[in-house]
């Protein structure tokens, strides 16, 4: 222990590859918020992000934050030139990375890479195989040859175990959370929304699962009694969702909402009004949205599949989410539940998922 408290007595540089901030990454956004607005409180680190759009990090972050700017967007200018001349330019002791690392490695430098999920090799049909052969390619490069591995969550670190043959042991856990503001309630519902709705927060392609959710609501008649609110923007043309909402009468198609570019206090007043938060993904590596609904007071309705199956505290409203009729019968049972244990829930999450908790690992591994 004592050569622990030595060696966290010397200030340990960290470049961190931001590139996220520049586009529509927003779960590894929320990881590196997370994750970084704990890790810049500590004395014994000095932390340095690189993307191309600085001022939209430093919203994130704080004017303060050490940033160097990324000049070109360009996937193979930023690995295969920027990132190892800025790793051979400057000293750092470690570089962390999300999915893929630079093509010229440091020896003087420590790569660290999350692995937040290996979706498009256990999901092939969501994907074409150019991409996929690509990402088996580059994540496990990455795997092979980083320092230390990360990623967030039980179901992610098993499947990245077996698919890439490295032990368990070697992969460490820093789960994804929800933000404070979340935690201790401090946004309250508004009167600005005067209609009743479901809700269901996330990017739009295909195997987040909307049309699912779109059928259900329609062919149920739940349109009748509520409003359907998509927020996420349109990562794919996802021809079957749009196809089947372009089929709808006037009136269905009043009753759905699509949102994009919601700000995080729109989004938390989203998430404070809705009725009731559905979330009918078929695959994630974690899934934030639904612990962030819970937080805000909201019954929720959950996919069961993959990462989503370690949320044991939404099982009695857990679901196939290949199985409408089953995704229809926990929507009828969760609206009459005058007893839906809100606090319980709550308390769960705050429990086990912890920004605190998760930079904690992240510093004691390095």
């Amino acid at each position: 222990m004592e050569r622990e408290g030595i060696k966290k007595s010397i200030m340990i540089r960290i470049l961190v590859d931001a590139h996220c901030f520049d586009g529509n990454g927003q779960g590894i956004v929320s990881y590196l918020q997370g994750l970084y607005t704990e890790l810049l409180k500590k004395t014994e680190l000095s932390i340095t992000f690189a993307c191309c759009n600085v001022e939209k990090l430093k919203g994130y972050f704080g004017e303060r934050v050490d940033v160097v700017k990324i000049p070109y967007s360009n996937f193979f200018y930023r690995l295969f030139i920027f990132f190892p001349r800025l790793l051979k330019e400057r000293h750092f002791d470690y570089a962390h990375f999300q999915y893929i690392i630079p093509f010229f490695l440091n020896k003087k430098v420590k790569y660290l890479t999350t692995i937040h999920d290996i979706i498009p090799i256990d999901f092939p049909e969501f994907y074409s195989i150019f991409y996929r052969l690509k990402v088996r390619f580059l994540f496990k490069r990455a795997v092979i040859k980083s320092d230390k591995v990360y990623t967030v969550s039980n179901y992610s670190r098993e499947r990245i175990h077996l698919r890439f043959k490295i032990p368990n042991k070697n992969i460490l856990l820093t789960p994804n959370a929800v933000k404070s503001g979340y935690v201790f309630g401090d946004i309250p519902k508004t009167d600005t929304i005067n209609f009743k709705y479901f809700l269901y927060v996330s990017r739009i392609e295909e195997r987040k699962n909307h049309l699912i959710l779109l059928k259900t609501f329609i062919e149920q008649e739940w349109y009748k009694q509520f409003k359907l609110v998509f927020i996420g923007s349109n990562a794919s043309s996802n021809s079957n969702l749009y196809g089947y909402y372009n089929s709808l009468d006037e009136e269905k198609k009043s009753q759905i909402v699509f949102l994009e570019g919601v700000s995080d206090n729109e989004l938390a007043n989203w998430y404070a009004n809705a009725t009731l938060f559905i979330y009918p993904s078929i695959a994630e590596g974690f899934g934030i949205p639904p612990l962030e609904a819970a937080m805000h007071n909201v019954k929720v309705v959950c996919s069961n599949s993959t990462s989503m199956a370690d949320f044991d505290f939404f099982k009695d409203y857990a679901f196939d989410p290949n199985n409408i009729n089953e995704l229809n019968d926990k929507i009828s049972k969760i609206l009459n539940d005058d007893n839906y244990n809100y606090d319980k829930i709550k308390n769960e999450i705050i429990k086990r998922y912890s920004w605190k908790k998760s930079a904690a690992e992240f510093f004691m591994s390095l």
